[in-house]
């Protein structure tokens, strides 16, 4: 076959299939279109998740009757004045969108400029362009699509369910309306109204695509420098979600679905989230035009940055710091404790409630602040004997006080505000701590706690590079598999300075001479098989500079007090005040709760009192 030219008809149909890859695609270069014109109202309607009609209105500048045919002519545009594609100052530019669009489907154009006598209307259907006529219409341009697809039906049969089609169409909306706040939205389809929201400020604006608990769980992030500006709002660790559709970037005020700033958010809660859980929030970074190329995709959902290192620091550092100095204790509603039946006339007069809100922190940097390290246990601190009596009745242990406390100045330094967490009251399962603080009770998961408490520790000595060591009396031999002593030997001299003195045994074993002082008695045969899985999973020459947070998390996991084992009252109490020193005692490593506060007023509500 010899080469030839192929037809404008096919060529438009070719740049559809870059451009318009299902129907929010479309979408979203007309909505992008309509903002550029300058609308301050932009109208979206679809049906059949937009294969039967995608329709956009906006109040923009319009466009002239002589400019019409020209629209819906490739690489025409009006948004780029030289030569210059490292100086983009507009959302769409590469003057494809229309004529893709028309080559795919039947499209109407209308149009009015504010000093024309009547609106004129273009149609392009399947790549064939009619004349313009007169019609009425008022300022502004109105674009039809109809039948999406038709003349290309192959890509109808690559299409989700008409509602997954239609979610796509909304998020692009949500999207759009998040980086233009002073513009007003409406998006409706197959009769039902969706977003709607009017020109406000950022806020409002987040609280009308988000809902107002994001808001009301989010902490205001801010950074910069000469070049570039960080804005917007995450979500705190506690308010967390099954995936990423809660996240929202924009760069210079354009939607972006960026795998780069995905992960350095993800990075910048590392250790405050289950791994299985994603932070949301609503970023907007702002960079000279020339030091990032929007250019990069077809649809533009991906930029690349000149400096992304700088741009990655930025992000992670900026939502760290909003969360260690914001609202330090905020707590958002756990769960919810009803009573098994409201009775009707609740006794002692009070009010009958609904629910009850359990509070777990949200990132208690406050405590530290509230009391200085160095506690001593008061000597008329309350004791617990733990007495083998059983009630038969409930298979429980009955626990009897030895003696309490009375001395008023010991009760004001627990009571009276110094001591956040209050006093150790009992273990329950050997696994938890109830204490009593001035507002009312906290319960304390011990491993959690401690667990945070390792990591902070160990993780201050690791970058302080004063790792403090005990050397074994016994040094412990422990068998690998072959992929996981390759991967323990790769990283021997770097978990070294994290004080895991491992050397080779063998072919396939390790020997473990050192362990950090700070994780005490542990399973050192399992803590070397985790890190070793670790390894794995994170394989590359700059695994530590990388996932040192991974490392020393693991170790931390294994030097913590476990579930199950009976501490005494000083030591619970030595716990509390540790927590409230510590950085991030909110949540252990793993993103779950270390404590939860139950207050009075709650309580009396649990009892009907309130």
């Amino acid at each position: 076959m010899g080469i030839k030219i192929l037809s404008s008809n096919l060529i438009n149909k070719i740049a559809a299939g870059e451009v318009v890859e299902r129907p929010a695609s479309a979408l979203k270069e007309l909505i992008e279109n309509a903002v550029d014109a300058g609308a301050t109202k932009i109208d979206v309607v679809i049906r059949d998740g937009g294969r039967a009609l995608i329709e956009v209105t906006d109040n923009g500048a319009g466009i002239e009757r002589g400019e019409l045919p020209l629209a819906i002519t490739r690489h025409a545009t009006s948004k780029l004045d030289d030569e210059d594609l490292m100086n983009i100052n507009f959302l769409g530019f590469r003057g494809e969108a229309l004529p893709s669009i028309g080559a795919v489907s039947r499209m109407k154009i209308t149009s009015r400029t504010a000093d024309a006598d009547s609106a004129w209307q273009i149609r392009v259907i399947g790549g064939n362009v009619f004349d313009a006529v007169p019609v009425s219409g008022i300022k502004g341009t109105r674009v039809e699509v109809e039948d999406l697809f038709f003349s290309t039906p192959a890509r109808l049969k690559f299409l989700k369910t008409v509602s997954t089609e239609a979610a796509y169409c909304e998020e692009v909306v949500e999207k759009t309306a998040l980086a233009h706040p002073g513009i007003t939205f409406t998006f409706s389809t197959d009769k039902r109204q969706g977003l709607k929201c009017a020109a406000s400020g950022i806020e409002r604006r987040i609280e009308d695509v988000l809902g107002k608990d994001f808001m009301d769980n989010a902490v205001k992030i801010e950074a910069g420098n000469d070049t570039v500006s960080l804005d917007g709002y995450v979500g705190i660790p506690t308010y967390n979600k099954a995936n990423s559709r809660y996240q929202y970037f924009f760069v210079n005020g354009r939607p972006v679905k960026d795998k780069f700033l995905a992960g350095a958010v993800k990075s910048a809660f590392f250790s405050l989230m289950a791994p299985d859980r994603f932070p949301a929030g609503v970023l907007f970074l702002k960079v000279h035009p020339d030091a990032v190329d929007v250019n990069v995709h077809p649809q533009k959902s991906e930029v690349r940055f000149r400096d992304g290192g700088m741009i990655r620091g930025m992000v992670i550092s900026a939502i760290q710091n909003a969360l260690r100095g914001g609202a330090a204790n905020r707590t958002v509603s756990l769960m919810s404790v009803l009573p098994a039946k409201e009775p009707s006339r609740p006794p002692h007069g009070g009010n009958s409630f609904s629910e009850a809100e359990l509070k777990v922190p949200f990132y208690d940097n406050s405590l530290a602040e509230k009391k200085e390290s160095g506690y001593v246990l008061a000597e008329t601190e309350r004791q617990f004997d733990y007495s083998p009596e059983k009630d038969d009745s409930s298979q429980s242990y009955m626990i009897t006080p030895s003696s309490s406390v009375d001395n008023v100045e010991d009760r004001e330094g627990f009571f009276g505000g110094e001591y956040p967490l209050g006093t150790a009251r009992i273990q329950i399962k050997n696994t938890y701590i109830i204490a009593e603080n001035a507002d009312g009770m906290v319960i304390v998961d011990q491993h959690a706690a401690h667990e945070r408490i390792t990591y902070e520790k160990l993780n201050a000595e690791y970058v302080a590079g004063k790792v403090v060591t005990q050397m074994l009396l016994i040094p412990e031999v422990v068998e690998l598999k072959s992929e996981e002593y390759d991967a323990v030997m790769k990283i021997k001299d770097d978990i070294a300075r994290l004080g895991l003195v491992a050397e080779s045994f063998g072919a396939k074993a390790v020997i473990v001479r050192e362990v950090p002082a700070l994780l005490g008695s542990i399973d050192i045969k399992k803590l070397v098989q985790d890190l070793a899985i670790t390894a794995l999973e994170y394989k590359g020459d700059d695994f530590l500079k990388d996932k040192i947070k991974d490392v020393v998390a693991t170790m931390s996991c294994h030097g913590s007090i476990r579930a199950g084992r009976v501490m005494n009252v000083a030591e619970m109490n030595e716990m509390l005040r540790q927590i409230e020193n510590g950085e991030n005692s909110g949540q252990c490593i793993h993103g779950r709760p270390t404590y939860i506060k139950l207050p009075l007023n709650m309580i009396e509500k649990l009892f009907l009192r309130k």
